[in-house]
């Protein structure tokens, strides 16, 4: 794919976001390096035009060893159940023998996705929340950050995977292709800050602001010996206050519902439900 046709694709997911509206910036990494392969891009066209645009995302890593059908863009009146049977009986086919199952999100809005997930033998895997909070007020600077450098990066990408080892709702690239992105962020549309015990780095926050979109807090996490503490509470004060510097006044962030100690935090401080989404598996019969 050229990149005027790698642009032209990517308009139209921008304009017709299925499950979950990415920034620019990660459709491209979806593309470009969360694939093991260009086979594993799907476009789809039909009488009409573009119709939708997903990936098969496996270079990844999840409690499920799945890879991930994303679907980035869908065009409202497509055919949506006939194109999605599809596609997720093209990434079976695409599956390496190394996996053992695929994921799909689907929106509350797809009234279909319970009949479609059944018949296809996808299982309910688990529901997340789309939150968001507005006009939030300048918070204390109660913890110490600093933007990771370098000679973090090891230690940093260890404590990500580590901190989201039991979460259904994480999947996490190995190092190079994380550290590729970590390379290519742009600090006018991306920051990442972290904090320490001593030398120790035992937590940190991963915020996105492209322009096309609301500011989310994309991950945080904390160190399982330190959690508890509050740490992640001011991680998200910290990321708050510094969106109030740049005159935004508003922050989104998705959680899963079985995740309840971050759904409180989150609502304590003032995060509110926008939307759901349910993710759906399907698993690979091992002989």
């Amino acid at each position: 794919m050229t990149e005027i046709e790698l642009q032209d694709w990517i308009d139209f997911a921008l304009a017709h976001p299925f499950a979950q509206k990415w920034p620019e910036s990660q459709i491209r990494r979806f593309v470009n390096d969360l694939t093991s392969s260009p086979e594993f891009v799907y476009r789809v066209s039909d009488e009409h035009g573009k119709a939708c645009l997903a990936v098969l995302v496996d270079r990844i890593n999840n409690r499920g060893n799945d890879a991930i059908l994303e679907v980035i863009g869908m065009r409202p009146g497509a055919r949506e159940e006939e194109i999605l049977a599809g596609l997720l009986t093209t990434a079976k086919l695409n599956l390496i023998h190394e996996r053992d199952g695929i994921e799909m999100t689907f929106p509350q809005s797809k009234v279909f996705a319970q009949n479609f997930t059944h018949q296809n033998q996808m299982n309910r895997y688990y529901d997340a929340f789309d939150m968001r909070v507005e006009n939030f007020p300048q918070f204390p600077a109660e913890i110490e950050v600093e933007e990771p450098t370098s000679s973090d990066d090891r230690e940093f990408h260890a404590l990500v995977k580590a901190s989201f080892a039991e979460s259904l709702d994480a999947s996490i690239p190995d190092f190079d292709t994380w550290l590729k992105a970590r390379k290519a962020a742009n600090p006018e549309t991306a920051r990442s800050w972290i904090t320490r015990e001593g030398s120790k780095i035992i937590g940190y926050l991963n915020l996105g602001f492209a322009p096309e979109l609301e500011p989310e807090v994309r991950t945080v996490g904390v160190d399982a010996a330190y959690r508890g503490r509050g740490i992640g509470r001011r991680l998200i004060e910290h990321a708050l206050n510094f969106l109030r510097k740049r005159n935004q006044n508003a922050c989104t962030l998705t959680v899963s519902a079985q995740n309840e100690n971050a759904l409180a935090l989150y609502e304590s401080l003032g995060f509110r439900e926008t939307g759901r989404t349910t993710v759906y598996r399907w698993a690979r019969n091992r002989p």
